[in-house]
């Protein structure tokens, strides 16, 4: 038999709702709050930019890009224990902020350059090569760099 509790009882935890009603008063943790997102927002942008050469859409908690090779990625993500969302129409990945200075970070920029280097990777051995490792191949063959 289930005991439930009786209809007394708060579903939720007064706790909990004392934390939420401070947070909603507190304007300066607010301003502190929004500042975090932002920064965080900007940072997942730059990571994804500078892996993917893309730039991201969305808003401060979500960040979607479009990738003609998306379900691949998204199998090494997810290999790799990154929560990221294949899109219904199988053209890009929607990523969620990760946690504040948490090892979430460090577990998706390791992610995304394994992803990369695994892309080049392929795209070597197919003899299709992205046109900014033709060109840096070039400056190394010449001698440039």
């Amino acid at each position: 038999m289930i005991r439930r509790p009786p209809r007394s009882t708060p579903l939720y935890s007064s706790a909990a709702s004392d934390v939420y009603k401070r947070q909603f008063l507190d304007k300066a943790w607010q301003a502190d709050a929004r500042s975090l997102l932002l920064l965080d927002t900007a940072r997942l942008g730059k990571l994804l930019m500078e892996n993917f050469g893309r730039k991201s859409v969305g808003c401060e908690l979500f960040q979607t890009i479009y990738l003609d090779d998306a379900p691949s990625v998204f199998d090494q993500l997810c290999r790799a224990g990154v929560a990221v969302r294949l899109l219904d129409n199988k053209a890009g990945l929607r990523f969620g902020l990760p946690m504040h200075e948490s090892d979430d970070w460090g577990r998706l920029e390791s992610a995304l350059n394994n992803c990369l280097r695994q892309s080049i990777e392929r795209d070597f051995v197919a003899g299709q090569l992205p046109e900014t490792t033709k060109l840096l191949q070039q400056e190394v063959m010449c001698g440039t760099e």
